[in-house]
This record gives structure tokens, C-alpha cells and sequence, in this order.
């Protein structure tokens, strides 16, 4: 379903744009820097073949993920309900 060429020559193709951006950083190979372009390109890859309502799921949840993350001092119950009737609307 995927082409992994695609996708591993989008993830060296973003790779190289970061040295590119910064002439101060020698090219070197690192693994762990590769691998968040690799993972990015999967993710950009993954969003170009879903349709519309999809996407719109997909972000819907990860609001509701990223609610966690709120200080105490936001009131996330009202945010959660709002979301998650959203939820419940794409499932219907």
C-alpha cells in the first residue's frame, strides 16, 4: 500500500534540508535524528492516503489525548465532553 522507496527518499530528503538550513552543523549521520525524519515521513505518508473524515478523527483524538497534558488549572471536563461527542459522531 505504501512505497517505502518514497518514503525513506521523503526522509532523506528532509534530512538533508536540516544541514542544509544550518551550514554551521557538519553532515554526520545519527541515527536518532534519522529516525524522527523517518518516522515524520511515515506519519506525512499515512495522512496523504486518509480521507477527510479520517484526518478529522485522528485529530480529534489526539486533542483528546493532549487533554492529559493540561495544567490543573484548566477546567478540562467541559473540552473532554465537547471532543468526545465529536468522537461519538464520526462513529455514527
Amino acid at each position: 500500500m505504501f512505497s517505502r522507496s518514497e518514503i525513506m527518499s521523503a526522509a532523506w530528503a528532509m534530512y538533508r534540508r536540516h544541514f542544509a538550513a544550518r551550514p554551521s552543523l557538519t553532515f554526520k549521520l545519527n541515527r536518532s535524528d534519522f529516525g524522527f525524519y523517518l518516522a515524520t515521513a511515515w506519519r506525512n505518508a499515512k495522512a496523504a492516503a486518509m480521507t477527510v473524515a479520517e484526518r478529522r478523527k485522528e485529530a480529534v483524538a489526539n486533542q483528546i489525548e493532549a487533554l492529559s497534558f493540561k495544567t490543573l488549572r484548566y477546567d478540562t471536563a467541559p473540552m473532554r465532553r465537547a471532543l468526545e461527542g465529536q468522537m461519538s459522531a464520526f462513529s455514527a
